[in-house]
């Protein structure tokens, strides 16, 4: 067989975030606000639900299909709902919580102790099954091309420190421990601030990606719109260091240059994919310029309705009249 190689492109990657926490952490909800940005204007939610229908409670702020999932928590089961979120259309998959796969009844290590039983001689040779599957099921998440958002529970890990006495080993995901390395990001909610991302705790996330999802601040649509971007090929708009497209997006001194550049420049040429990460980074970063002036607010509405034309037929809200698209709600939900 001869290899053929051609310059790389990133386009059409796999997009899993992983999102871990406490309960009451926000997990669920941030889940659903990363993939209504995935999903788009258009798109469509799937939602995996192990915790009976724990999910359903947010059908009013967030549209999306739901399957329940009881137990046992084969690995398996996992990749095949994967697999039929694919098949029937969905733009993204939530599993909520996917830490049952692991730890839940009939999970991995629920199913060795149900091979082993009381055969301490078992104890190694019970971990082959179980794990095969779960390595098998890993495989076949990778080969999707779904965005799939993993929900992970969190517990409080306690050691034995001096004296005996217990002391906290931090928090961390229930679940393989392995399992972010898979992931395009992966990111903890903080325990003391429920909603807020914290790099105190366990995290994988790129440097190109850092800059959306900042510290202590809660995940947004704007994350997911500007993921499903990048997973498409569209470079990122960082607002705080520039770069991306050919030879690096520009920097702007005020908000006419910005807008000359996006009118005269950008805008004509982009195709939906980028329009969206530009969209995107305009409302959390480049948005802030315009500092309620009426002639700016007009520039801002005129440069979002030649945006609607991109990716029409999306109904677009611009923004100017109200909160922006990126802005967090009044509560963190649990």
């Amino acid at each position: 067989m001869t290899f053929i190689f051609k310059p790389a492109a990133r386009e059409g990657v796999g997009l899993f975030i992983g999102v871990a926490g406490p309960s009451g952490s926000g997990k669920t909800f941030s889940a659903l606000r990363l993939a209504k940005g995935i999903a788009g204007a258009t798109g469509r939610i799937a939602a995996i639900d192990t915790e009976a229908r724990r999910m359903s409670h947010y059908d009013k702020q967030f549209k999306f299909d739901v399957a329940d999932m009881a137990p046992p928590f084969r690995p398996e089961r996992f990749a095949d709902a994967a697999k039929d979120a694919e098949k029937a259309g969905y733009s993204v998959l939530v599993i909520d919580s996917f830490s049952l796969e692991w730890a839940g009844e009939g999970g991995v290590l629920d199913w060795h102790d149900e091979i082993k039983g009381n055969d301490e001689k078992k104890n190694m040779s019970a971990w082959i099954k179980p794990k095969m599957a779960h390595k098998a099921m890993i495989a076949s998440f990778m080969q999707r091309r779904i965005p799939i958002v993993f929900c992970m529970r969190a517990e409080d890990k306690v050691g034995v420190g001096a004296g005996g006495k217990p002391v906290s080993l931090g928090w961390t995901p229930i679940g393989d421990p392995r399992f972010m390395y898979e992931l395009t990001a992966f990111l903890t909610l903080s325990n003391e601030t429920p909603g807020l991302v914290s790099y105190k705790l366990p995290h994988k996330v790129q440097e190109q990606h850092r800059h959306l999802f900042p510290e202590m601040q809660q995940i947004t649509e704007t994350a997911g719109e500007q993921l499903r971007a990048w997973a498409a090929g569209a470079d990122l708009l960082d607002g705080s260091r520039g770069g991306g497209a050919s030879g690096g997006w520009p920097s702007f001194a005020n908000l006419r240059e910005f807008a000359t550049w996006s009118a005269e420049t950008f805008l004509p040429t982009a195709t939906p994919d980028t329009a969206r990460a530009w969209e995107a980074q305009f409302r959390s970063y480049l948005g802030k310029l315009i500092n309620g002036a009426p002639q700016a607010q007009k520039t801002g509405a005129d440069l979002m309705a030649t945006y609607a034309q991109i990716i029409a037929p999306p109904e677009i809200d611009d923004g100017f009249g109200g909160a922006p698209a990126d802005q967090p709600p009044a509560q963190a939900a649990a």
